[in-house]
C-alpha cells in the first residue's frame, strides 16, 4: 500500500512539475482574403528559337517481323464469301 502511494506521488510530481512550466500560448493563423494579379504589368523575357531546337534526336526504330502469313491473293475466300450472299 505504501508502495503503491509512494509511486502515485513521484507520478504526480512529474506531471505538475512539467506542466508548470510550459504554458500554451493560443497561435491565431491570418491568412489572406484577397490577393490582387495585375497581369498588364508582367513581362516575360523570352528567346525565340528555331524547329530545330524542338526536335528529338532520331533513334533507333526497331522492325518487327510479321507474325501473320504472306499471301499474295485472297480469291478463294472473296469467291466463297460472293457464293454466301446469294
Amino acid at each position: 500500500m505504501m508502495r503503491l502511494i509512494t509511486i502515485s506521488l513521484i507520478f504526480l510530481f512529474f506531471i505538475f512539475s512539467n506542466s508548470h512550466g510550459r504554458r500554451k500560448e493560443k497561435i491565431v493563423y491570418k491568412y489572406k482574403k484577397f490577393q490582387e494579379f495585375d497581369l498588364e504589368s508582367l513581362s516575360i523575357k523570352a528567346e525565340v528559337g528555331s524547329p530545330a531546337d524542338l526536335t528529338s534526336d532520331s533513334r533507333f526504330q526497331r522492325r518487327f517481323k510479321n507474325k501473320l502469313p504472306f499471301r499474295r491473293n485472297f480469291n478463294p475466300e472473296i469467291i466463297r464469301s460472293v457464293e454466301t450472299v446469294r
